[in-house]
């Protein structure tokens, strides 16, 4: 393991102290705390880009975050780092998620506006310090420094200005220096999300039949791998050879990723992970030709995907659906489970924001069965989205 990579120490400075694990290493332990979170099997509902109930064979939020995790543990092994630590924050960078992707994270920071907004990251960072407590002796998780610096910032450090309510608020507790870089294996999972998603929405958009081949086929940046394809394999097997362009574009960055971070990380000889975190800029990175190859795919993702009139159609159903939800709990608290209500009655974060944080725990179908239930809205208003 490389000088600069986290190591598994024994006193991981957890906020809370507690004896560490005979049997399982600090960053195991905390992945094993996350996935035993209702929180991260509730990914198993929630919409990553396809919002449908027949969506059988599109990524969820949980299929997603096995593929991040997958790639950020092999490329941090490649690079000598921490691939448990790197794991961890790969299994938590999406658990703050709401109910309908990006759509229902914008929904639900618009409602939630006067109170500090909505961010799935600084979610995540509350419901593995706060809202997920499965222990008398604290709230949260009580997961160590290293894991929360990363979950926190694996995006990087944080503009002060900047720095959503809920972050600040644990930050007063457990200083997660949001100044600085977080470690190398932090950068990692935040790149192997780049990764992945980029990848795996070009597959997705093809399966939906909104991309066709021929169109993709056309991004100067997959064009440049194709040459490396026999040209009668299209013709013999167009499943396989769709498989192939995607196997392909993904080992490309990947590869790109690993090579170009050992090459700073060879060039400045870091001897520990503070030197890391004080470096001024991130050391994971991508060559210059990857990183323009990886904005052609996310350009034309953004232009021919997620652009499309059919999520604006299906937006006009979420937004109605959250808003009278928000509302319909923020109008009597007493529609809330038992716990939530005496998470406001303790008045730590206040009614409005748990609300929300309460709403963006749903998944898609339970949020959909709520409003039915509670005839807040009708099966024809949520017609296109059930």
């Amino acid at each position: 393991m490389l000088d600069c990579a986290v190591k598994n120490e024994q006193n991981p400075n957890r906020l809370h102290p507690e004896n560490e694990s005979k049997t399982r290493s600090v960053f195991l332990r905390d992945g094993d705390r996350v996935v035993h979170t209702t929180a991260f099997r509730r990914l198993t509902d929630k919409t990553q880009v396809w919002i449908d109930a027949n969506r059988d064979h599109y990524r969820t939020r949980l299929t997603h975050t096995i593929e991040v995790t997958r790639a950020a543990r092999s490329i941090a092994q490649n690079l000598g780092l921490n691939a448990e630590l790197a794991e961890v924050i790969a299994l938590t960078h999406d658990i703050g998620h709401p109910p309908f992707g990006h759509m229902g994270e914008d929904i639900l920071n618009t409602l939630m506006q006067d109170v500090g907004g909505f961010d799935h990251n600084a979610h995540a960072l509350q419901i593995v310090t706060y809202l997920s407590s499965p222990k008398f002796e604290y709230d949260g998780l009580n997961l160590a420094w290293d894991s929360l610096e990363g979950i926190a910032k694996h995006n990087g450090p944080f503009q002060e200005d900047k720095i959503p309510f809920v972050v600040k608020h644990y930050n007063k507790y457990h200083n997660l220096r949001l100044d600085t870089f977080a470690s190398a294996e932090a950068q990692v999972a935040s790149l192997s999300d780049d990764i992945v998603y980029n990848c795996h929405d070009l597959q997705d958009g093809m399966r939906s039949e909104k991309l066709t081949l021929d169109e993709i086929l056309e991004i100067s940046a997959i064009k440049k791998f194709c040459e490396r394809i026999d040209v009668n394999c299209r013709k013999q097997d167009p499943h396989r050879f769709k498989a192939k362009i995607l196997r392909i574009t993904f080992g490309y960055f990947v590869n790109d990723l690993i090579q170009e971070s050992q090459r700073i990380l060879n060039l400045n000889n870091f001897k520990n992970a503070e030197e890391i975190r004080q470096f001024g800029r991130p050391v994971i990175c991508f060559s210059e030709e990857a990183n323009y190859r990886l904005h052609q795919i996310k350009d034309y993702l953004s232009d021919n995907l997620y652009k499309l009139d059919l999520f604006d159609k299906k937006k006009h159903k979420v937004k109605p659906l959250l808003t009278e939800l928000f509302n319909y709990y923020l109008n009597d608290t007493s529609h809330l489970p038992d716990h939530w209500q005496k998470l406001i009655d303790k008045g730590l974060f206040g009614k409005k924001r748990l609300i929300g944080d309460y709403i963006a725990g749903m998944t898609d179908r339970y949020t959909i069965r709520t409003a039915l239930n509670k005839k807040i809205l009708c099966e024809e208003e949520l017609e296109g989205i059930m």
